[in-house]
């Protein structure tokens, strides 16, 4: 089952049970995400990068409602929601810090390939695709 059938299976338990009106509004959004524009039926791949999108976003909302505990909960809801549909090697690359980062481009970084380390954001960036950008481009810029 690939993850737009996951996404409209939960759904469905999720009306049949009666799960909480929040819990089936997080899922009927996330359902209209993947089905939205030219995705009538996604990939796992299109799915994977809506649904990081997605987690980006309220990772993003999630700071600016730091001082508002019910809003706070309600966004961890939904990102945690969001990363049940994800391997855990996406989560695991989402989450990833940049100690993790450093030692990833030290082990898979062919320095003599590369004439500077902003050259090195593609190499990273396709055997990571899911880290963010700014991280890796902080890492390379910094730290290495």
């Amino acid at each position: 089952m690939n993850i737009q059938e996951t996404v409209n299976d939960v759904l469905e338990k999720a009306i049949t049970y009666r799960y909480d009106k929040n819990v089936i509004e997080n899922y009927k959004f996330i359902k209209s995400e993947l089905t939205r524009g030219k995705f009538k039926e996604c990939s796992d791949k299109d799915a994977t990068k809506i649904i990081v999108n997605l987690i980006r976003k309220q990772t993003e909302l999630l700071d600016l409602f730091k001082s508002s505990p019910e809003k706070s909960s309600e966004i961890k809801d939904f990102i945690s929601c969001l990363g049940g549909f994800l391997s855990e090697d996406v989560l695991n690359q989402i989450n990833m810090t940049e100690d993790l980062l450093k030692k990833w481009i030290k082990t898979n970084i062919d320095w003599s390939t590369v004439k500077n380390n902003m050259q090195a954001i593609g190499m990273v960036k396709k055997g990571l695709p899911y880290v963010d950008g700014n991280l890796i481009k902080k890492v390379l810029e910094n730290s290495l």
